[in-house]
């Protein structure tokens, strides 16, 4: 019953309405908010559907958690005591997402931190070996060799039992949590990235004398945020949720429209990739684009293409593996990414290196 389906009559003329998606998503929403649904009926007598679900604490509870500031005065924010206590503490970044590398890299850089980049987990494992880390960010998802198989492996080597890796990743499943734990990460990260709440976790992660220890002797740490551009333009944008996207983003209006620029020369033929994929039957890089294009998408607050995206990723997941059960859900991304990176495209200000422009 919770089951994607189609209509067994196709024609414009069937009696009945409906795509059969609906119970479908509606346990995929409550699956991702760390509940479930079902239903008991009877026949004759009727049914009663329920769901659960996982919901934040509070803003009043989320303060009342804020790590704790041991100098006397008024409470600094994660970021500042990242600033002021691990100034070039040594961070390794596996994320094989372009766009993802570059807003997490800023992130970090704003915080003092000093940031190295591995585009898959087995490049990841190679930069552990040579390097000298405080902390590792892994993405869950990557190709080559995927997060926790890295994770895995770096447990295996010699000194490795305590590095922190703390995993990176949109699934909010008891069961993907559980695989991160038994892989040997040491926490979690969601992703969109809370910026706020990533400096908190790194903050609970870096000790006092492994922040010192593994550290540069240049923070690298990013440039002041400019003054913040007009974003009357980008309001109007249908589908794009711009205060989400910069709260993702630390508030950098000028990021932020860089990021959006990548956004549309990087995955604007994403569908086209899905498709090219599942003609071929490799359902396995199809799948990732989905998934890949969703976080983005939730990054950015790309919000219509976001939860498009979320249904066709949330379908795969359940083991749908057949274009003409995934079509209606291929086509509402497609329609959804056409509008958002048309208005984009027209939108977004001019760029000063026409060699980079989107034209």
């Amino acid at each position: 019953l919770f089951s994607a389906f189609e209509q067994a009559d196709v024609s414009t003329t069937r009696e009945y309405g409906g795509t059969g998606l609906g119970l479908a998503i509606t346990r995929r929403l409550a699956r991702l908010m760390g509940g479930d649904v079902g239903l008991q009926s009877r026949p004759g007598e009727g049914s009663t559907f329920w769901f659960t679900a996982r919901l934040a604490e509070s803003p009043q509870a989320a303060a009342a958690s804020t790590v704790p500031l041991p100098a006397v005065g008024a409470a600094l924010s994660p970021e500042q005591i990242l600033k002021r206590d691990f100034p070039g503490a040594r961070i390794l970044l596996a994320e094989d997402n372009p766009i993802n590398q570059l807003v997490a890299t800023d992130l970090l850089r704003l915080a003092g931190l000093a940031v190295e980049v591995a585009g898959d987990g087995a490049e990841a494992v190679e930069r552990v070996k040579a390097g000298d880390y405080a902390l590792v960010l892994m993405d869950v998802q990557m190709p080559v060799m995927d997060g926790l198989v890295a994770t895995q492996t770096i447990r295996d080597l010699a000194g490795m039992r305590d590095l922190p890796i703390l995993a990176m990743t949109a699934n909010s499943f008891d069961v993907d949590r559980a695989a991160c734990m038994a892989a040997g990460m040491n926490d979690f990260v969601g992703k969109p990235v809370d910026p706020q709440k990533l400096f908190a976790t790194l903050l609970k992660w870096l000790g006092e004398s492994a922040g010192r220890r593994h550290r540069v002797q240049s923070s690298h740490a990013a440039d002041a945020p400019a003054p913040a551009e007009n974003s009357s333009q980008l309001d109007a944008v249908t589908g794009l949720n711009v205060a989400n996207g910069l709260m993702h983003v630390g508030g950098r209006m000028e990021s932020y429209i860089r990021y959006l620029r990548d956004y549309v020369k990087l995955h604007g033929d994403d569908m086209a990739a899905f498709r090219k994929a599942a003609a071929a039957g490799d359902f396995v890089t199809a799948k990732r684009v989905a998934h890949t294009l969703k976080g983005v998408a939730a990054t950015l607050g790309a919000d219509d293409v976001h939860a498009a995206a979320l249904q066709l990723d949330g379908a795969m997941r359940d083991g749908a593996n057949d274009m003409r059960q995934l079509e209606p859900l291929v086509c509402a991304v497609e329609e959804a990414s056409a509008i958002l990176n048309r208005q984009l495209c027209e939108r977004l200000p001019a760029q000063a290196d026409p060699a980079v422009a989107l034209g």
